[in-house]
């Protein structure tokens, strides 16, 4: 991610840096920017393997996670704490200590 670019521009220890959430194996990772609009089409290195975006096969906003994506995990996810009757609704589990 360095490579042939002036000190300036280099990302050097403590620098901040904007790092999404895994997505088809592959966890975006770049410089920061204050804004954020385009993020998904910006290069990015995979955190794990220090892959540039440009060798992944699929383009740039597949890595990325939608405002959509995110809120359907939330709603999909059951919490341990509820216990789901066969209409989907949640009631709190009753913990008995022995």
């Amino acid at each position: 991610m360095n490579a042939n670019k002036p000190f300036k521009k280099k990302i050097k220890p403590f620098n901040f840096m904007l790092i999404g959430q895994e997505k088809n194996d592959v966890i975006p990772c770049l410089p920061y920017d204050r804004s954020n609009s385009g993020i998904q089409y910006k290069p990015f290195v995979d955190y794990k393997t220090y892959i540039a975006s440009d060798k992944f096969p699929l383009p740039s906003d597949a890595y990325w996670h939608t405002l959509e994506d995110v809120l359907t995990q939330y709603v999909r996810h059951n919490d341990n704490k509820f216990d789901y009757d066969s209409e989907g609704i949640a009631h709190r589990k009753h913990i008995i200590v022995n």
